[in-house]
């Protein structure tokens, strides 16, 4: 399901800071993190489609932060190029359709229900629909939209730290130690957005101050107990130290869990 940014806000504020991380423990992160789960009423929503970007700022606390989502079901269109499908979405559309006309049928207003249609299937058809060839592949062309805005952040609201809030639609991913290995829990490197270099890398080439990964559904995937998630992450992009612990995840032994 598509939810709004500020279904996304909710969704995140209402786990609270216990469930976020602060990667590198620095003022700037501290700082973040209680502006988003302590000081939100100081925000102002811009995220309306007629609205100046980005999606968030704050003029007392002077700060901003654009909202994007990802997946790792889009794919593009063969022969279409800058066109994109994402077979998941499309069938939960169909699906939210059929249930609310059998509602309005049945005499249900549903109009202010949010319907969930699962359509996921387990197993092979899961992984061939599920990739990380597609998740990098979205996080890099969404996270380069955004950045390209960034002057355009900054002239709307100058001298403002600047974020991105990164909101993951994805289960948990690992690296397997070998393209033949069955035992796919067993022997495994967790694979965590917010350190693999192919996805933060070229955000530190940007201007932006900080970034906010948020990944609700990692927590709770299929995967062994000794890997562990949490529910969002706040990261200091001028942390010294940061290109040092970024991860260079090998592509072709990336599996869903």
């Amino acid at each position: 399901m598509v939810f709004s940014e500020s279904q996304i806000m909710d969704v995140i504020r209402s786990y609270g800071k216990a469930q976020c991380l602060l990667a590198n423990q620095t003022a700037l992160e501290q700082r973040v993190a209680s502006a988003i789960f302590r000081q939100w009423p100081k925000w102002i929503d811009a995220s309306a489609h007629d609205a100046p970007p980005p999606d968030y700022f704050s003029d007392k606390l002077r700060m901003m932060f654009d909202v994007l989502t990802v997946y790792d079901s889009e794919t593009e269109i063969p022969g279409r190029p800058g066109k994109v499908r994402n077979p998941i979405l499309e069938e939960e559309r169909r699906g939210e359709r059929f249930a609310r006309k059998l509602l309005a049928e049945m005499g249900i207003d549903a109009s202010n229900l949010n319907i969930f249609y699962d359509c996921e299937k387990d197993g092979t058809v899961y992984d061939t629909v599920h990739t990380y060839c597609n998740y990098q592949s979205m996080v890099n062309r969404v996270i380069k939209k955004h950045t390209d805005k960034i002057s355009l952040y900054c002239s709307n609201h100058p001298n403002y730290m600047c974020g991105l809030f990164v909101y993951d639609c994805t289960e948990a991913y690992i690296e397997v130690s070998g393209l033949f290995d069955a035992s796919t829990k067993c022997r495994c490197i967790p694979h965590y957005p917010w350190l693999d270099r192919s996805f933060v890398e070229p955000i530190l080439e940007t201007e932006l101050n900080f970034l906010i990964w948020a990944m609700p559904f990692k927590k709770y995937s299929d995967k062994p107990d000794t890997i562990d998630y949490p529910i969002s992450v706040i990261m200091d992009l001028c942390y010294p130290k940061l290109k040092k612990k970024l991860v260079n995840y090998a592509s072709y032994l990336m599996r869903p869990l």
